[in-house]
This record gives structure tokens, C-alpha cells and sequence, in this order.
């Protein structure tokens, strides 16, 4: 018996000594870890949004911004719960903001129901929330987008989260979308808050400053709507590639995507043949016609390929002869059967003389006009900085072979060097062109984004850099030649509309200097011309490149030049 009463003793002694070591081991060895898990389980952890960075144009003109808004959420079945005198004084506050608040709690299928607040509908009731134990809310921030709608295209949108899903929007979403905070709460056991144990406040995004001038943007959108057909327009600085407006006509409202779009919404948007989500500015590639005359004749000057003062005699055709038999192949007409007579390269420019650019064309050979146009980087994506670039076609003998596996003939030639044909350039890319000419051998890469300013303490900002996009040498005598030609075509009256400029009656009476260029691009097929003119003003140091484009808008001098004339008008009042 007493040996029995010793073993069971030394086993009990055991079992002691067993709870006592773990015991140590919980409360001294791991009792650190162990209070770390306890606070976790009994804190709740919530994210506190940061406030998307601000967007404004370039005199600091507010274009976007992050308002705060109130999710509350209202959970019925505690709701249904409260004594009637609580819901009802719950109503009487809500009714102030939702008049149907009644009708939107009788709901028996759903378990809560979730109203959106802004910043001054919460102040009214904020105070007395803390009444109502069904009632739970958080903070976010609903993406605003104010000035022209003309911007949704350069702007973009956010979605529903906030984040950017095109334009400046999505090509900064990492400066402007700032970064998230966090609130530790303690609770207990039923959930009730008891204290805030810890906040880390968010980092609010960088703001942006654009280069875009909203009372610019403003006038062209104002132009483009008047014309009411698909269109764009691009102002550039040709001395740092500063986008001062671009518009893409038709456009779209951003804010109804930040909003929240429907199916419906969307299916209306994909459907409608005027496509307002494409920006035309930098999307979609045309037909040049004779504003790529410019280009051809740079070309036989970079390569000492002509004399630019020596005479052709236009008879308002080319034909365009057998090297071994002699025969006449095929018949290019000048857009007048009378032809200009004798010109010069100064005099095809300013009137357009397609027969002129026949004869150069067929001089300097598809092998040299790809090659300049490749060295200038003329259907080359510029990389603006907005998504959705696409690049255009300045066609080649290899591109030809490689796309349509047929040969290279002269008459392709022919048509490439007034526009025609196989080229097809976007609106930016024209820009490029003519700022190459204003500059006189500079491209500068396009961009919108001009500075970034970050809150922090002390504020600072970040400028963006100019960058040189592509370089040519000529001579001054050479660039004369140019500028004069497209100087006549906006300012020389002539005697009659064969050796007028071809902008001459849009542009009488102006009193800045302006070069320019026309250009009706023919689609075939009978249908309707493109409708161009692309400028530089004041033609000794421009500071500003106006390309406009009307898609099937008839006559380059009769649509898109007055659009041009009369958006220089406001654009030197605007700099006095």
C-alpha cells in the first residue's frame, strides 16, 4: 500500500513538474510571441486610402482631382432589431439625403444596404453616427475630371479602385496614386472598438503639371465641335515638344468611367461609328496628301539630288514613260488640268504642284525617300507619353514585298511623293515633320507631362527634361528654300488660283507670319477627301506647330486651314 502511495505520488510530482515546464516555457520562453498573437487577434486592421495626386494644366489650372467620399453601410438584420423610436430617428437623419430611405431599407433579401455620401452630406450627419450600432462607414476618393471633355483623350480615366487605365492617367498611375495608410484598432471580443493602437497615415500621390494650355484646349476643342465631324488637331512647341492642346474629335466624358460605366454605357460606346474612345491625334494613321510634299522635297535637297531654283514646265500631267520601249504606262493628273506653267521648287510648294513632285519623286527614287524617312524617323512611334501610340507606313521596296509580296514599280513612287499610295502617317507624326522644318533640323520628343510636385516637407519639384528625338544637318540656304515655298502658300495672292497660295484666301490679312501647308488626300472609290493643313508660326524662331486633320472633310484649304487660321488668332491674343 505505501509502495502504491509512493508511485502515485512521484507521478503526480511528475505530472507538476510537467505543467510547471511548460508553464515557464508559454509565460517566459514565449510569452513575448504569444502577446504578439493575442494583440493580432484582438486588433483589426484598416486601410486608410491614400488621395490620388492632383492633375493641372501648365498655368495651374486644376483638370483632376480626388474627392472624398463615404461608403456607410447599414446592416439590416441589426437594424431590424433597434426599438422603433431608434429607426425611426435614424430615418429622420437620412431622409435629409435620401428621400426614398424609407423604401430602401424594406428589403427582407438583402442583409445590408450601402449609400454614398460626399464630404458635405457626411458633415451634416457625421456627429450622431456614433448613435446607431447598425451603422458602420469607411473613407475613399472618387476620381473628378473638370475643363474641356476634350482631355479625356490625353487624360484618360480611372476605374472604380482608382486605378489609371489610360492616358496621363495610366502612363503616371506610379506618381499619382500615393500610397495606402493603416489604422490598428483594439477591439474586444464582440467587436467593439476599445482604442486606436496605432495609425500610419498615407502618403498622399504627387501632383502633376501638364504642358497642355486649358484655354488652348479650350479653343480647339470649340473649333473641331463646330465642324462636327471626326477630326483632330495637335499645338506643339517645336523648340522643347511641349503639347499645348490635342484634341480628338469625337471624345468622351472621363468621369463616367471613374463613376462606374455600365454595360449598357460601354456596349454604346464600342458600337458608335464615330468611335469617340480613339484618339485620333496619335492612334490612327491617313492618307497625307500634299503635306508630305515638304518631305519629298527635303529629300532631294539632303541628297544634292536638284537644283531647287531650276524650272519645270507644268502641263497639268505626268506621264510616266517605258525605260525600253518608249510607251507612256500610265497618266498622273495635277489637281489643275491647265497646269502652272513654268515652277520652281519654292512655286510647287506654294501652289501644290502635283506634277512638280511627280517629276522629283521619280528623280530621287523610293530607295533615298525611304532612307530619308527612316533617317528622320518619319513613320516612327515618337513615344509620347501617353499610351495607345501606333506607328504610321512610309512604304519601301522591302515593305512592299514583305506585305503584299508583290514587286516595287515606279508609279508606286510616283504616288508616295505627293501622299498618295501606299503612305499613311499619323497626325503626330505630320507634327514631327513640320517642327523638323521649323527648327530647322530638330525633332524634339512630344510630351504632355511638364513638371511633378511632391507634398512632402519641403515641397519640391521635378521638371521634365527635353529630350532631342532626331537631328539633321542642312544648309540655311536649303532651309530657306523650304520655308519660303510654304511661307508663299499663306501669303501670295497671285493673279488667279493656278499660281495663288493654296491657303492664300484663308489666311489674307493675317498679321503674324505663318508657313503652312495644304493637303486633300484622295481615299478612291469616289469617297470623300481627308482634309489637312499642318503650320509653324512666327516662321523665324516658331514657337508654335499647328497641325489640324479632318477625317473625309473635303479640301485641305477650304476645311482645315480657317480652322488653323482662326485658332493662331486666338493663340497670339492669348500671348500678348
Amino acid at each position: 500500500m505505501e509502495r502504491k502511495f509512493k508511485v502515485l505520488l512521484f507521478v503526480v510530482f511528475g505530472v507538476f513538474v510537467i505543467f510547471g515546464i511548460r508553464l515557464f516555457q508559454l509565460q517566459i520562453l514565449e510569452g513575448e510571441k504569444h502577446r504578439e498573437m493575442l494583440e493580432n487577434y484582438m486588433t483589426r486592421i484598416e486601410k486608410i486610402p491614400a488621395p490620388r495626386g492632383k492633375i493641372f494644366d501648365r498655368n495651374g489650372v486644376l483638370i483632376a482631382e480626388s474627392v472624398p467620399i463615404f461608403e456607410i453601410n447599414i446592416d439590416l438584420k441589426n437594424y431590424s432589431r433597434n426599438s422603433l423610436g431608434l429607426k425611426k430617428k435614424f430615418q429622420t437623419l437620412f431622409h435629409q439625403i435620401f428621400s426614398d430611405i424609407e423604401e430602401m431599407l424594406d428589403n427582407p433579401d438583402k442583409a445590408s444596404v450601402n449609400l454614398t455620401l460626399n464630404v458635405e452630406q457626411f458633415e451634416k450627419i457625421k456627429n450622431q453616427l456614433k448613435n446607431f450600432s447598425f451603422i458602420s462607414y469607411t473613407k475613399s476618393y472618387l476620381r473628378r475630371y473638370y475643363g474641356p471633355k476634350s482631355l479625356s483623350h490625353v487624360i484618360g480615366y480611372t476605374d472604380l479602385k482608382g486605378e489609371g487605365k489610360s492616358g496621363i492617367e495610366k502612363s503616371y498611375d506610379h506618381l499619382l496614386k500615393g500610397k495606402e495608410g493603416y489604422r490598428y484598432t483594439k477591439i474586444d471580443a464582440y467587436g467593439n472598438e476599445i482604442e486606436i493602437s496605432r495609425t500610419i497615415d498615407p502618403v498622399p500621390g504627387k501632383d502633376l503639371y501638364l504642358t497642355i494650355d486649358v484655354n488652348l484646349q479650350k479653343k480647339l476643342e470649340e473649333l473641331l465641335s463646330k465642324l462636327n465631324k471626326p477630326s483632330s488637331a495637335i499645338a506643339l512647341n517645336p523648340e522643347n515638344g511641349e503639347i499645348l492642346a490635342m484634341v480628338s474629335y469625337p471624345y468622351f466624358d472621363s468621369n463616367i468611367f471613374s463613376d462606374g460605366i455600365t454595360n449598357e454605357e460601354w456596349e454604346k460606346f464600342i458600337k458608335d461609328p464615330t468611335y469617340p474612345l480613339l484618339n485620333r491625334a496619335i492612334s490612327s494613321s491617313y492618307t497625307p496628301g500634299s503635306i508630305i510634299k515638304p518631305f519629298t522635297a527635303l529629300t532631294a535637297l539632303y541628297y544634292d539630288l536638284i537644283n531647287p531654283l531650276e524650272t519645270l514646265n507644268c502641263k497639268g500631267k505626268y506621264e510616266l514613260v517605258s525605260d525600253t520601249t518608249g510607251e507612256i504606262l500610265a497618266t498622273y493628273k495635277d489637281w489643275t488640268s491647265f497646269g502652272h506653267g513654268e515652277v520652281n521648287m519654292i512655286d510647287a510648294l506654294k501652289v501644290s504642284c502635283n506634277t512638280y513632285f511627280y517629276n522629283l519623286g521619280a528623280k530621287i527614287g523610293i530607295q533615298k525617300l525611304s532612307e530619308f524617312s527612316n533617317l528622320i524617323g518619319l513613320d516612327h512611334k515618337t513615344d509620347i507619353d501617353i499610351p495607345g501610340e501606333i506607328s504610321g507606313v512610309y512604304p519601301s521596296i522591302d515593305w512592299k514585298r514583305r506585305r503584299l509580296n508583290e514587286d516595287w514599280y515606279k508609279g508606286d513612287t510616283v504616288l508616295v511623293s505627293i501622299g498618295q499610295g501606299y503612305v499613311s502617317l499619323t497626325p503626330i507624326e505630320i507634327t514631327m515633320l513640320y517642327s523638323l522644318i521649323a527648327t530647322e533640323g530638330k525633332i524634339f520628343k512630344p510630351h504632355l507631362l511638364e513638371k511633378v510636385l511632391s507634398r512632402s516637407i519641403p515641397e519640391s519639384y521635378e521638371t521634365v527634361k527635353t529630350v532631342l528625338f532626331k537631328e539633321i544637318h542642312l544648309s540655311k540656304d536649303k532651309w530657306n528654300i523650304i520655308k519660303e515655298g510654304l511661307k508663299r502658300v499663306v501669303n501670295y495672292p497671285g493673279t488667279s488660283i493656278i499660281d495663288r497660295g493654296t491657303a492664300y484666301e484663308e489666311f489674307k490679312g493675317f498679321e503674324h507670319p505663318v508657313a503652312g501647308k495644304t493637303g486633300t488626300a484622295e481615299l478612291g472609290n469616289s469617297e470623300a477627301t481627308h482634309a489637312w493643313f499642318a503650320c509653324f508660326s512666327p516662321v523665324e524662331n516658331p514657337s508654335i506647330v499647328l497641325v489640324v486633320f479632318v477625317d473625309k472633310g473635303g479640301y485641305g484649304g477650304q476645311v482645315a486651314a480657317p480652322i488653323a487660321r482662326e485658332f493662331l488668332e486666338y493663340y497670339y491674343r492669348l500671348n500678348k
